[in-house]
């Protein structure tokens, strides 16, 4: 059986130690007590989605049980689709950062260039995405250097407890992010 789980360099079987936040104290099993704070966070192409009503019931679910939960969403939802979900973009049940605001034509292809541009010369470690092997079409490496720009932007998404991927895709963002040292903590994809 192979340890490789869709990107060279991490396997299921790699070390992870859960994180106990500042104030709460480690039991003797080493994980975290019931009074930490668990941070979560949610990959996902966009945020909220009517189709997918299930990962807003999700999250909201989280929230009402005090974990503290980010979605990240590559693409910004459309007004209908926020109106559609009873939602307004200050009623979210959990913190939304959208990586990109055009979801298609030429904005979205000039938004991605720009963001990764923008990545690559504050992170030069993220130059391996666009020259080592396992990272993908051209177009999945833009949406990694993006999101582990966004990111570098929000340093409490660094200290994770678990990163949700909704769908194999985003797991394999999720993947990405974690090998290349954006993010720490065990990525969950659910197909």
């Amino acid at each position: 059986m192979s340890d490789r789980i869709g990107v060279p360099g991490v396997s299921p079987r790699s070390a992870w130690t859960p994180t106990v936040r500042p104030g709460a104290a480690a039991p003797a099993n080493g994980m975290p007590s019931e009074s930490a704070t668990l941070r979560v966070a949610y990959l996902v192409e966009q945020f909220p989605r009517l189709s997918e009503t299930f990962v807003l019931d999700e999250i909201r679910g989280h929230a009402r049980n005090g974990l503290e939960v980010t979605v990240l969403s590559l693409y910004r939802a459309p007004d209908e689709e926020l109106s559609a979900a009873r939602l307004s973009r200050r009623a979210m049940p959990a913190r939304v950062i959208n990586v990109f605001r055009f979801r298609s034509g030429m904005r979205r292809y000039a938004e991605k260039l720009l963001r990764s541009a923008l990545g690559l010369a504050a992170s030069p470690r993220l130059w391996r995405v666009l020259f080592e092997p396992g990272f993908g079409t051209l177009g999945d490496r833009a949406n990694i250097v993006a999101l582990a720009g966004a990111v570098r932007q929000n340093p409490g998404l660094r200290s994770l407890d678990l990163l949700h991927c909704h769908f194999g895709q985003n797991g394999r963002y999720g993947v990405a992010l974690r090998r290349l040292g954006s993010i720490g903590g065990p990525v969950l994809t659910t197909f």
